[in-house]
């Protein structure tokens, strides 16, 4: 039996060493890819607006894009610490990569993380580069896994991710994925 490689959440959340596989050129990200549903799980979010929401994303890399496959929330309440918007459950991440992986039989992953502010409504792109800086200090954001913020802006549902780039922001595209086609927000 081959085993999977180990996953990005069992490295980062269980401090495990593990070689990663280089064997391919680095293709920085350039877009991301929600798949059918994500958007859903999001609006339902905001219709909760009051309290700051955030989470994990599921998820694989095929080249320069990012697939989101699961919109998950951040893990069991109270055992979250309050007002903390970058808080994360490891062992909540670590139990939801390993059953996506065994529901789907795919390599999927930890890929990032999302959040919602408080009052629902969409950060000015300086306020999502704080947030940012603060998900790098803990490393919750890298080359390929992204911080995605949400909020809801005048007129639509305001998406924008973020991955890294020499310890900058680097956006990405964000892309709505509906059966075959795709559109943007």
């Amino acid at each position: 039996m081959v085993r999977p490689p180990l996953s990005r959440a069992h490295r980062r959340f269980l401090g495990l060493v593990a070689p990663v596989d280089q064997s391919g050129d680095f293709v920085p990200l350039q877009r991301l890819v929600f798949a059918p549903g994500c958007r859903e799980i999001l609006i339902a979010h905001l219709a909760t607006a009051g309290v700051a929401r955030s989470g994990f994303l599921i998820g694989r890399i095929q080249g320069e894009t990012l697939h989101v496959r699961l919109v998950l929330p951040a893990g069991y309440p109270g055992y979250l610490p309050p007002g903390d918007p970058l808080a994360i459950d490891g062992a909540y991440v670590l139990g939801a990569v390993d059953a996506a992986r065994m529901s789907t039989g795919e390599d999927l992953d930890w890929v990032g993380s999302w959040v919602m502010r408080a009052d629902g409504l969409a950060a000015a792109e300086s306020a999502d580069h704080a947030l940012w800086r603060q998900a790098r200090h803990r490393a919750l954001v890298s080359p390929q896994a992204v911080l995605v913020t949400v909020g809801q802006g005048r007129e639509r549902l305001v998406v924008r991710a973020y991955a890294e780039d020499d310890g900058v922001p680097l956006p990405l595209e964000v892309v709505w994925e509906h059966g075959r086609d795709r559109r943007s927000p």
